[in-house]
């Protein structure tokens, strides 16, 4: 109970370690950041990062949903041309 008697809602406080949301906004920062604290999906600033294989990072929940389908082609590497499998391909524990 709070005050007055009322029920007041308890908010969960936001926390980093979330893995069911994407990044954090830009935002939240005041200085500009390089491209490597940032996710290749959301491109927001990494919350529980991952490193694929190939080297590109991802928060924890864009890795997860990409791959919850099967295996999936790095769209980072596709787009800078440095495709290259079977490094390029994102699964499951693989990373």
């Amino acid at each position: 109970m709070g005050f007055w008697g009322t029920k007041m809602a308890q908010e969960p406080s936001p926390s980093s370690l979330d893995g069911n949301k994407p990044g954090f906004p830009k935002k939240i920062l005041a200085n500009n950041l390089e491209d490597k604290h940032l996710c290749n999906s959301c491109q927001k600033i990494l919350r529980r990062p991952l490193q694929a294989q190939c080297g590109h990072r991802f928060c924890s929940f864009c890795f997860n949903k990409i791959v919850s389908s099967g295996p999936q082609k790095c769209s980072a590497c596709i787009k800078e041309d440095l495709f290259e499998d079977p490094t390029s391909i994102l699964k499951q524990g693989g990373g």
